[in-house]
């Protein structure tokens, strides 16, 4: 088990300030990384969707890619790597599920409840 070490250096070492003389907000460094990839991935899926290429829709696609990279970088850890959390997401989506009959219903039948009082 790895414990978090609590030093304020130590703190601001992972977090990106900016660059000299100009504060734009602090980020960490892991999503210098993950933003550009997800924004990236996010304008490949709206053009395929037929969402035109505008600065409306680059805003929001950055925002949506800002939103995502956030949700992302807030579940990673020392412990929990980014491989690691995107392997878990592709083991999530092609596990086994129950066959589903030809009406649509899933491949468990409902239990009968009985009252016994």
């Amino acid at each position: 088990m790895q414990l978090v070490d609590d030093d304020e250096v130590y703190e601001v070492d992972q977090d990106y300030l900016g660059p000299p003389g100009r504060y734009i907000g602090r980020f960490k460094y892991r999503s210098l990384m993950v933003f550009p990839v997800l924004f990236i991935l996010a304008t490949i899926a709206a053009r395929q969707l037929g969402v035109g290429l505008g600065l409306f829709s680059l805003a929001w696609t950055g925002v949506l890619a800002a939103w995502v990279t956030r949700q992302v970088i807030s579940r990673v850890t020392y412990e929990r790597p980014l491989g690691s959390l995107f392997a878990t997401f592709w083991h999530e989506l092609s596990a086994p599920r129950l066959p589903r009959r030809p009406d649509g219903r899933s491949g468990v039948r409902p239990v009968k409840v009985r009252r016994t009082t």
